[in-house]
């Protein structure tokens, strides 16, 4: 809690979490060197630490195998770096019969439908990407189209994991300003979220993956008076925080007037009379000064502490050059102001506002009621597609497959044929039908849905069978290889595989 206690009074789970990547971190050993090493470490310890815990600790005491062995006994925290660590964690987790919760890398909706086969809560980030500069034509090259991808469906992610069945929570984590997070909270409810899912991923989702559900995150009894007092929805753009109580203990930030100040105030200064209009929530209140009969106005700065205010303003327009300074106490529930101010050539004078009943604030000031946007189901411009892979050479869905005959090829057969020269073959539905000269497709299938036959002239060319490479080094995530040690048999360079590498799919 932050509420500037003791740590005795404020920290409410000694051990809170347990937390995994397949990060190095600061160790000075070589190995492991690769995302491959990583993940072939964190297995080994894995298995050492249930060994130990079923026989090994009978034979010697090893306190880090010791702390592994009582991981169940705190909530456990996986770091993803981009959206294909998530088949790596549950892969782990399915292997060692663990549960995870994902702190994401925000591209998981490129995998919704596995995250949520996969069962694990995703904590997301808000860091939403913002439009990419793409004005001067150079530049725009230097932007790919995943990048943009990217920035399209972002906003849209949290929409898309909900829908696949996904369970969800927001952190701040990367936010470059805390007070970023509302505006980025409002951009995914504008994108489909609704409101409930938002704010339960910052209240009773966090409150339930750290298992103090009942504690924190609800509003009911027995549980910590951690509220959060504002003069509307949490999601209005309007809406100002007034106070933020941790444990019951009230910290106020800003203090709500009195009475109902907005209005047409005439305003006694120096002799002269000017127009003071007042308008806006409460919380921030707007103010401008005007002459009488005049349409111009001046921007005027307004600022409440309890019954005193001070109002600032350019006198220019009104014959005063430079900046009126004033200060007063709020009278008879705002219907008077008055007190002392300095004007812009240093001379202190009286002032005072009387409100008139008879006057109104002109429509453009006043705040119609349901004028803001809409805070649920709000839809931005519908997203595109996911594509696989998510850039280029994309594609929404699998090809679904044609009947094919190349004609006139040179076929290596690879078999008790050999190479057949000026041959054709037949391929249905991704199977090889037939091999041989001058093949008629219609004898090979019957009935009345025949397929629709796509020939190829192949003239010329070569067709071989599609080539197994048992030592590809190709599509390989951070790191081809692991070179931390001279033998490292123990890795798999199918935990590392990208599948959004067109390498795959080129050589």
């Amino acid at each position: 809690l932050l509420a500037g206690r003791s740590q005795r009074e404020d920290v409410l789970l000694e051990r809170a979490t347990t937390h995994f990547s397949f990060r190095k971190g600061s160790s000075p050993e070589p190995y492991p060197g690769s995302l491959t090493g990583s993940i072939a470490l964190l297995r080994q310890a894995l298995y050492d630490a249930r060994w130990y815990a079923q026989a090994g600790k009978d034979r010697q005491r090893d306190l880090d195998l010791e702390a592994l062995s009582r991981l169940s006994a705190t909530p456990l925290f996986f770091e993803a770096h981009d959206r294909e660590d998530l088949h790596r964690i549950g892969d782990l987790a399915s292997e060692f019969g663990m549960r995870f919760a994902v702190h994401a890398s925000g591209t998981e909706y490129a995998r919704a439908d596995a995250a949520a086969a996969m069962g694990m809560p995703l904590v997301l980030p808000l860091d939403l990407p913002e439009a990419y500069d793409v004005e001067d034509p150079f530049d725009a090259l230097e932007v790919s189209l995943a990048d943009l991808k990217h920035w399209e469906l972002a906003p849209h992610g949290p929409r898309i994991l909900v829908e696949a069945g996904c369970t969800i929570a927001f952190t701040a984590d990367g936010l470059k300003k805390p007070e970023a997070l509302w505006a980025a909270l409002r951009r995914v409810v504008r994108c489909g979220l609704d409101t409930a899912t938002a704010l339960a991923a910052l209240t009773t989702v966090p409150a339930q993956l750290m298992g103090l559900e009942g504690t924190v995150g609800t509003l009911e009894p027995g549980a910590r008076a951690n509220l959060l007092v504002t003069t509307g929805h949490l999601l209005d753009p309007e809406n100002t925080l007034l106070e933020n109580w941790v444990d019951g203990q009230p910290f106020i930030l800003k203090h709500l007037p009195e009475a109902d100040l907005t209005g047409v105030y005439d305003l006694n200064l120096r002799a002269a009379i000017l127009k003071l209009n007042v308008s806006g929530d409460p919380a921030k209140l707007k103010a401008t000064v005007t002459k009488a009969g005049d349409s111009t106005h001046t921007k005027a700065d307004l600022e409440l502490r309890g019954p005193v205010l001070t109002l600032t303003f350019d006198g220019t327009d009104f014959g005063l050059h430079g900046t009126v300074r004033l200060n007063g106490v709020v009278h008879r529930e705002g219907a008077i102001w008055d007190g002392q101010g300095q004007l812009p050539d240093g001379e202190w004078t009286a002032w005072s506002a009387v409100r008139q009943v008879d006057e109104r604030i002109p429509a453009t000031d006043r705040r119609k009621p349901g004028s803001g946007e809409r805070l649920d189901s709000l839809f931005a411009a519908p997203p595109g597609a996911v594509w696989y892979p998510l850039g280029a050479y994309g594609a929404p869905d699998v090809p679904a497959p044609n009947t094919l005959v190349f004609r006139h090829a040179t076929v290596w057969t690879n078999g008790p044929d050999g190479t057949l020269r000026d041959a054709d073959v037949l391929v249905h539905e991704g199977r090889i039908t037939a091999v041989g000269r001058g093949l008629d497709p219609a004898l090979f299938f019957t009935g009345k849905k025949r397929p629709a036959v796509t020939e190829i002239d192949a003239t010329g060319r070569h067709l071989t069978c599609g080539i197994i490479d048992e030592h590809s080094h190709i599509a390989i995530s951070r790191g081809v290889n692991e070179g931390g040690q001279a033998s490292s048999a123990e890795v798999r360079m199918g935990d590392v595989v990208d599948p959004d590498d067109v390498s795959i799919y080129r050589d």
